[in-house]
C-alpha cells in the first residue's frame, strides 16, 4: 500500500524546506560547529539504540521521572477537553487523531469492546471517546505513578469505563495485565526503538483487531549518516524506509524519535494496512502521520 501524501505547496515549504533545510546546516556546517558536532554525535548513537530492544529497569525509571517532573502549567494546560465542533474541524494534530480515533471507533463492522491508548498519560483522546462509546472500556497506561497520573487528567471529564494503569506498557501485554481489542498510539510509536516496535506488534498481533496511529512526522533526516542526506527536500514515506532501519532523530540527547516503516512491520504481524496517510498537522516543524491496519 502506497501512504497517500496530503501536502499542499504551502505546508511543504514550511516544514520541508524551511525546517528540513535548517537542520541539515547544523549537521554539515552548523550555526555553530560544536552543535553540528553534537548533533551529528547524537545521531550515531540515536542509530545504535535502535536495536536495544526492550527497555531496562533502569531505563523504564529514568522516563518515569522525566514524566512525572513536568511543571503544573504544562500539566493543567493539556487538560482542556475536545468538543464536537473541534472533530467535525480539527486544525491540530490532537484533533486530526481524535477524530481518526472517533471515526474508527464509530465502525460497528470492527466488533470494539475495549481500547488501550499506549503513553496517554495525559488522555484528552479517551476522556472524549469514553463519554461517546459508554459501551467500550477504555485503559490509558503510562510510565507515571497512578496517582500522578489522575494529576494530569484530573481536568478532563471522567467516565466509568475510562481507567488509568501505570507500568511499562509491553511488560503489562507480556504479562497480560492489559487486553484490548484497539490499541492507540499518539506521540509514542514513535520512541519505540526498532526491536521494541516488533516485540509491541507480537503482543498486539495475539490479542488486538485494531492498531491505530497518530504520530508527528519529520523530514529532516532521512538517516543517521550525512551521506544518506537528500540535497532537497522531500515528503518520505514510511516504506522508504528500510524495515529494520528506521529513521532516527535526537531530541536533546534524553531520548530519539524513530520513524518506522510501519506498513511492512504491521504486515509482517499479520495486520493489513487500511489506511497509511502523511498530512499537515497544524505544526510549522512536523508532517502527521496517521495510520489504521486491521488484524487480518
Amino acid at each position: 500500500m502506497t501512504t497517500e501524501v496530503e501536502i499542499g505547496w504551502k505546508d511543504f515549504f514550511r516544514v520541508s524546506a524551511c525546517s528540513g533545510l535548517r537542520y541539515k546546516l547544523d549537521l554539515v556546517i552548523g550555526r555553530v560547529a560544536r552543535q553540528a558536532l553534537d548533533v551529528y554525535d547524537l545521531l550515531q548513537k540515536g542509530a545504535q539504540a535502535a536495536h536495544e530492544g526492550k527497555l531496562t529497569p533502569e531505563r523504564v525509571e529514568e522516563f518515569r521521572r522525566l514524566c512525572e517532573n513536568k511543571p503544573d502549567d504544562y500539566i493543567d494546560a493539556r487538560q482542556v477537553p475536545f468538543t464536537e465542533e473541534e472533530l467535525a474541524r480539527p486544525t491540530e494534530w490532537q484533533q486530526f487523531g481524535a477524530q481518526l480515533l472517533l471515526e474508527t471507533l464509530s465502525d460497528a463492522s470492527l466488533g470494539i469492546r475495549s481500547a488501550l491508548n499506549v503513553g496517554g498519560y495525559n488522555d484528552r483522546h479517551f476522556s472524549y471517546m469514553a463519554r461517546k462509546f459508554p459501551g467500550i472500556k477504555f485503559c490509558s497506561v503510562d510510565f507515571m505513578s497512578e496517582a500522578k497520573m489522575h494529576v494530569f487528567n484530573r481536568l478532563l471529564p471522567q467516565s466509568p469505563n475510562w481507567t488509568l494503569k501505570s507500568g511499562y506498557a509491553l511488560d503489562l501485554l507480556q504479562k497480560g495485565a492489559v487486553d484490548a481489542d484497539l490499541v492507540f498510539l499518539a506521540s509514542t510509536s514513535l520512541l519505540f526503538n526498532n526491536e521494541e516496535l516488533d516485540l509491541y506488534l507480537a503482543e498486539m498481533s495475539k490479542r488486538s483487531k485494531v492498531i491505530v496511529i497518530n504520530e508527528g512526522w519529520g523530514v529532516v533526516s532521512t538517516g543517521n549518516r550525512l551521506s544518506s542526506l537528500p540535497i532537497l527536500p522531500k515528503v518520505i514515506r514510511p516504506e522508504d524506509i528500510p524495515e529494520n532501519e528506521p529513521v532516527v532523530r535526537s531530541m536533546a540527547g534524553v531520548y530519539y524519535f524513530y520513524a518506522h516503516n510501519y506498513p511492512a512491520k504491521l504486515a509482517k504481524h499479520g495486520f493489513e494496512v487500511r489506511l497509511s496517510r502523511i498530512r499537515p498537522s497544524g505544526n510549522p516543524s512536523l508532517y502527521l502521520y496517521q495510520l489504521v491496519a486491521v488484524k487480518k
